[in-house]
């Protein structure tokens, strides 16, 4: 009985296509043309095989497809979520090569984000209603752009694929409501920024995984040697370059393109430099993100790069999300892709955003988070300017004579410092603490050396505080009112 509902459904959307009449056309060549024109580039768009390429991703279309329901007659959106960098643009790309020629009308709209900032909404407008309806208007407002679209879209079956998503005006004027389009329509939206999506589609929004190691070793492989796996005698070496792209795409290929066709002594020193220089066409990609953070997530971005690089351990959800407003910026940048949360709930990030967030630290927050011994040395000598410090870290390896610095003097001119992490061990037992800045929120000090804390540090904005191994006695000598310590 199912298979006669298709079969009807189909005579009634087959009865909807108009064809072509000799009386509109000159004469039979003319018509012949046109048809040809019209039907031969959909005979292009049989469905193709899996191209090999793309490692890992066929089992992910398979998810999106199920997503979207092919063979149900409502109108139906989806959204495909996840890093810069990850895989959501070839996956829409996959899925409008394999079922374009289902539909009446089709639109690929790429880079939307950036398309938007360089031409503005009504230049959008016009790429779509003239890939969708075979018309090149000028128009003259959004406004004039969306009731276009709502009042012809209606009556055709459409495929509209919109990628990279960032802003709720794109939505709004461009893909509108369900209403605009005619039944059976597709809308794939994809965007780093889930909430984004939400707003859209509801819960029908597909995360994009990382890839396995298997995966990203064979995508790796393709890209340095052209082959399913790499060479053996530079097995080790290409596990190493894996390891550090950690599952993403984007970084997989970039990084196997620079290393194809090099022997094993630039193998070696690109390996090197990337631990100090990231390659600049994969930060380009994940800065992306960064950028259309607000202030306020900026700077907690920047605190949570800082905290990945200082401490041993991942933050644990718990210990930031008792404070409401910090919970709630915590959870936008994971609706952004720029952290995740693990199985045991600890704040996780990735490698390559890591390393664009300790590039944007250098190139644009100088001396405002520092973790490096060469800094902190320089921070405690007087050659970096001290006031301008809001998160520090002082490592294991970082050595000093403690009777030729003062550091409590030091740490008074930090009056904005707000993390402040030392390395078990980075100061000697006899050194003295008689002052901290009351602006910190952050104190991980094992092995602090003094039996309380200072008397003048006044912890109202204390979020986080651990003294492990310390010689702590009490943590004030005088009673002190804790308004902000949650841990």
């Amino acid at each position: 009985m199912e298979k006669v509902q298709r079969w009807r459904g189909a005579f009634v959307e087959a009865g909807k296509i108009s064809g072509y009449h000799l009386l509109n056309f000159k004469d039979e060549a003319e018509c012949i043309k046109k048809l040809v024109d019209d039907i031969f580039p959909k005979s292009l768009q049989i469905i193709s095989p899996f191209p090999e390429s793309l490692v890992g991703m066929k089992s992910q279309v398979e998810k999106v497809t199920s997503l979207l329901d092919m063979e149900s007659n409502d109108v139906r959106s989806i959204g495909i979520w996840g890093m810069g960098g990850i895989g959501k643009t070839e996956i829409a790309t996959i899925l409008h090569q394999t079922y374009r020629h289902r539909f009446e009308a089709d639109c690929f709209l790429g880079d939307v984000g950036k398309l938007h900032q360089k031409n503005g909404l009504t230049w959008l407008q016009q790429v779509v209603i003239c890939k969708l309806l075979g018309e090149k208007l000028t128009l003259t407002s959004e406004h004039e752009g969306m009731n276009i679209l709502k009042n012809i879209l209606r009556w055709k079956k459409v495929l509209f694929i919109i990628d990279d998503v960032n802003h709720q005006e794109q939505l709004e004027f461009l893909v509108g409501e369900p209403e605009w389009f005619g039944r059976g329509s597709r809308i794939i939206l994809t965007a780093r920024d889930k909430h984004l999506l939400i707003s859209q589609v509801g819960d029908n929004v597909y995360e994009v995984q990382l890839l396995s190691e298997d995966e990203a070793l064979e995508l790796f492989s393709r890209h340095a040697f052209r082959e399913k796996t790499p060479k053996e005698d530079f097995m080790e070496l290409s596990r190493q370059v894996v390891k550090h792209a950690g599952g993403l795409p984007l970084a997989l290929k970039v990084l196997g393109s620079s290393f194809y066709g090099r022997d094993k002594k630039h193998w070696r020193h690109i390996i090197d430099r990337l631990k100090r220089i990231p390659h600049k066409d994969i930060l380009g990609k994940l800065r992306l993100s960064f950028d259309g953070l607000d202030k306020d997530e900026k700077e907690l971005f920047l605190d949570i790069v800082f905290l990945d690089i200082a401490l041993t351990r991942h933050l644990c959800v718990e210990q930031v999300q008792r404070d409401v407003s910090l919970g709630f910026l915590i959870d936008c940048l994971i609706e952004k892709s720029l952290l995740s949360i693990d199985l045991s709930n600890s704040i996780v990030m990735h490698n390559m955003i890591r390393e664009m967030g300790e590039n944007v630290i250098r190139e644009e927050y100088a001396n405002s988070r520092i973790w490096l011994p060469e800094e902190v040395c320089d921070l405690f000598t007087g050659k970096l300017i001290t006031k301008k410090v809001e998160c520090l870290y002082i490592p294991n390896d970082y050595y000093y004579e403690d009777d030729l610095v003062d550091y409590s003097n030091i740490f008074k001119r930090m009056q904005i410092l707000k993390a402040l992490i030392v390395g078990d061990g980075a100061f000697s037992s006899n050194c003295t603490i008689t002052y901290l800045p009351s602006s910190l929120q952050f104190i991980d000090w094992p092995g602090y050396p003094s039996i309380s804390l200072p008397e003048s540090f006044e912890p109202s904005q204390l979020v986080v505080l651990c003294l492990c191994k310390s010689r702590l006695v009490e943590l004030w000598p005088i009673s002190k009112v804790t308004l902000s310590y949650k841990y």
